[in-house]
């Protein structure tokens, strides 16, 4: 009866021995996604996937708002800085297509 412990225990640990030092950590490939944060003129904030030329209307999805917007640059007074100072502010509208 010893002997029979004995066996079932050795067979037991070899056992779990063999699945615990196996590798079974499953291979994940991360995508690394850019995100670009605007700041709109009314102060909503947006990121998109693709970067932003200051000068050119552009369409870009917003992953915060879900959806598709336009984004258009206009050259005028900044909010935050003093009045004689001008600089490329967004105005963003939801895309009507």
């Amino acid at each position: 009866m010893a002997n029979w412990i004995k066996i079932t225990l050795i067979l037991s640990m070899l056992v779990f021995w063999n699945c615990s030092t196996m590798s079974s950590i499953p291979e994940v490939n991360k995508t690394i996604v850019i995100e670009y944060k605007l700041i709109d003129y009314n102060g909503i904030l947006h990121f998109y996937t693709d970067d932003l030329k200051p000068t050119v209307k552009t369409i870009q999805y917003c992953r915060v708002h879900y959806t598709w917007e336009d984004i258009q640059p206009r050259w005028m007074p900044d909010k935050l800085a003093e009045p004689s100072n001008y600089a490329y502010s967004y105005i963003v509208k939801k895309n009507k297509r």
